[in-house]
């Protein structure tokens, strides 16, 4: 399992391994929706989550069913569900840009780097670059 800090309120957003993320504060107060996940719930682990730098309400998570998922934190369902691009493939991590809102990088299981810029397109990544057998990751 992974967490991640919002340093703002407390709030905590807690990977599992049954397909959502869970947010926990000690404050009783922290607000809806409590849980995300996309519809239908798959048991998969989630083994990644990242907030975009630019705007910490959106936040992005990846899947061992090879999975990345975008959400806003004030709804439980994801804006968008990117699926099919690592045949299955579980994501080892995924990462927000630090010079652009929309650009995102994904890494999967057999060390293929997929770049997705979501300003351009959502069908599919920019560019997959392959670094398996390079002993760079």
């Amino acid at each position: 399992k992974q967490w991640y800090q919002r340093r703002v309120r407390g709030v905590y957003y807690i990977t599992t391994d049954q397909g959502t993320v869970v947010k926990a504060s000690r404050n009783p107060e922290i607000g809806q929706p409590t849980t995300y996940a996309p519809e239908p719930a798959v048991p998969t682990i989630v083994g990644s989550i990242d907030f975009n730098k630019f705007n910490w309400k959106y936040f992005l998570v990846g899947t061992a069913d090879g999975r990345v998922c975008l959400f806003y934190v004030d709804r439980a369902e994801p804006l968008l569900v990117l699926e099919r691009f690592t045949k299955g493939r579980p994501l080892r991590s995924v990462r927000w840009s630090r010079a652009s809102s929309t650009l995102f990088y994904a890494m999967d299981s057999a060390s293929k780097l997929y770049i997705w810029d979501l300003g351009e397109r959502d069908s599919a990544p920019l560019t997959t670059e392959n670094y398996e057998g390079r002993g760079l990751l």
